[in-house]
């Protein structure tokens, strides 16, 4: 078939190499056999001799480099080309969706608030790794603890008590920083917060997710210093026979090269969206390492099936947690006249944010 085509495109006898071209795509992904059907030099090659084809490859001529066209340089910056770059590539999208997901989930201001701890952070790690190790680690765990204790008093939502507000038991919501820019008096008033302060509406401080997810975001300032400083000053892993642990496990406490800690890991990582709100916490180390490992891929079947598997979980448990478990246990215990809750106070809330807390 290549030779037939070919013969075509030049003519005279003279064979075209189709490998690296477009007709060659189809074969890049089924990791096909190629044949070099060139065996001239070509552009810098010695012997008609080029890399394994692949989509960032070009169509090569003696007389003629294809490189420079817009074409190329289309299907050069594609998605799929920037997927096929490996590691790096799968780092620019992380990144990015790192970045999207921290606005969507706190907000504008709420994002540049994160931000701004996540770069204090980062900053703070490089300055004090020229320290001695325990001076270094006490000093970034003074830092993060703080941070959070800071963003939980003035971003996190307070119960108040408003005469006249019938939703949550009469009770309204909101933080401390709403509180000081709109006055507390005149958030007290039985009217939505959103029509009394600027801040109150919806992706300005406060967006998908609530602000407590925030201890997530805590544990991994923590694993990114301490992983940096670790490998900084060369510290070994204090696990015995680390060869024979889990790759998990060899992963966490394997240090990384010094460029491995660098700002485009590290936000990848603090907005890395399965991990982000409800844990588990995974050690820097260990997701830098996963973005080493090949990218696996799934057939379209495959990733139907997955989701028609995780849509039946999710609505299984929503039936038997609203209509047995929460009905038959919550509640009773909750609204029973000799419990602990006398208000009820569960029945506002959905069986995810039951396990969300």
């Amino acid at each position: 078939m290549w030779e037939l085509i070919a013969s075509y495109e030049l003519g005279r006898g003279k064979m075209l190499n189709m490998t690296g071209t477009w007709l060659a795509l189809p074969l890049v992904g089924m990791k096909g056999v190629y044949q070099n059907l060139f065996s001239e030099t070509c552009g810098g090659t010695v012997g008609g001799h080029r890399p394994a084809a692949g989509p960032d490859l070009w169509v090569c001529r003696p007389v003629e480099d294809v490189r420079a066209e817009e074409t190329y340089i289309l299907w050069q910056r594609n998605f799929v080309s920037l997927v096929d770059e490996g590691s790096s590539g799968r780092l620019c999208i992380d990144v990015v969706f790192s970045l999207v997901f921290i606005f969507f989930g706190h907000g504008v201001l709420g994002a540049f608030v994160l931000l701004l701890l996540a770069s204090a952070n980062f900053a703070l790690t490089r300055a004090v790794r020229c320290l001695p190790l325990g001076a270094a680690q006490s000093i970034i765990w003074i830092f993060v603890l703080t941070t959070m204790e800071l963003v939980f008093r003035f971003l996190g939502d307070h119960a108040h008590a408003v005469d006249g507000w019938h939703q949550d038991q009469g009770l309204k919501y909101w933080t401390k920083l709403e509180g000081v820019a709109c006055g507390e008096d005149h958030l007290s008033q039985p009217i939505p917060n959103e029509e009394l302060c600027f801040l109150s509406r919806a992706f300005i401080i406060k967006g998908l997710c609530p602000w407590f997810v925030y201890r997530f975001v805590a544990l991994k300032f923590v694993s990114y210093s301490l992983d940096s400083l670790n490998s900084f000053h060369d510290v070994p892993s204090p696990v015995r026979a680390l060869e024979n642990k889990p790759s998990l496990v060899q992963s966490t406490e394997t240090n990384l090269a010094h460029e491995k800690y660098g700002l485009q890991s590290y936000i990848a990582y603090l907005g890395y969206i399965p991990l982000y709100a409800s844990g588990p916490v995974l050690s820097y180390n260990a997701f830098v390492s996963q973005l080493e490992k090949p990218q696996r891929f799934y057939l379209p079947e495959q990733t139907f099936w997955f989701a028609v598997r995780l849509l039946l979980l999710l609505v299984i448990i929503e039936v038997y947690s609203v209509i047995w478990w929460y009905s038959q246990k919550i509640h009773i215990a909750s609204c029973s006249p000799g419990g602990l809750y006398t208000q009820c106070v569960f029945d506002d809330l959905s069986v995810w944010e039951l396990y969300l807390a």
